[in-house]
C-alpha cells in the first residue's frame, strides 16, 4: 500500500478503533418524537452509527487485501448489522 494511504488510514480511522463497540439506539430516543416530536436525540444517535460505517467501509477498501486480511470488516460488519436492525419512522 502506498504510504500516503497508510497516512489517510491512519489520521482519519485512529478515533474509531474496530474493537468500539457499535453505540446504542434506545427506544427512548423513539418514544421521545412520539410524545413530544423531538426528533434529533434518535437521529443524532442514528448519524453517528452511518458515519461510523461509512468510515470503515472506506478504510476497507482504502486498505484492500494488501495488508493481509480486512481487519476492519469485522467492525464494518456490526454497524451494517445495527444498521439493519434499526426501526424507522
Amino acid at each position: 500500500m502506498a504510504k500516503s494511504l497508510r497516512q489517510i488510514l491512519k489520521v482519519s480511522f485512529c478515533p474509531l478503533p474496530h474493537s468500539t463497540p457499535v453505540s446504542a439506539i434506545p427506544a427512548s430516543l423513539y418514544h421521545a418524537f412520539r410524545d413530544s416530536g423531538a426528533r434529533e436525540g434518535y437521529e443524532d444517535a442514528q448519524r453517528l452509527r452511518r458515519n461510523q460505517l461509512y468510515r470503515l467501509t472506506l478504510a476497507a477498501w482504502l486498505e484492500g487485501d494488501h495488508d493481509g486480511p480486512a481487519r476492519f470488516l469485522p467492525a464494518l460488519e456490526d454497524r451494517l448489522w445495527a444498521r439493519l436492525e434499526e426501526t424507522n419512522w
